[in-house]
């Protein structure tokens, strides 16, 4: 399986999994908040310098999401957190835990964690 088809099988199963944590929340703020940093996970990695500058924005200076991360980290999923993070061109992005990707990826013999 080739990076791109890991990265959209990965962006799959977050989706599925948000987007059925959305329905059960029972707070619209936090909804929201969660489902704009799904929005940030799936967009991220095409985005225009624009859309890289409005995701920087919202990560960093939009007081209603930002203000949110406690040691760079944000409740996502259940226990799972995702990070803000700069990568080799100083870009703000958001990762997620490695458990949750493992949880969400197969192992090589096809089997989840």
């Amino acid at each position: 399986m080739n990076t791109d088809d890991t990265r959209q099988l990965l962006y799959d199963g977050l989706t599925r999994l948000i987007m059925g944590e959305l329905e059960r929340e029972p707070d619209e703020v936090v909804a929201l908040r969660k489902a704009l940093l799904l929005l940030i996970l799936l967009v991220q990695d095409d985005a225009s310098p624009c859309g890289k500058e409005l995701t920087e924005y919202l990560l960093l200076g939009f007081q209603p999401l930002a203000a949110h991360f406690k040691e760079q980290a944000h409740p996502f999923y259940k226990d799972e957190i995702v990070g803000r993070a700069r990568d080799q061109n100083d870009q703000v992005l958001l990762v997620v835990s490695k458990t949750l990707v493992e949880s969400i990826l197969p192992d090589r013999d096809g089997n989840h964690h």
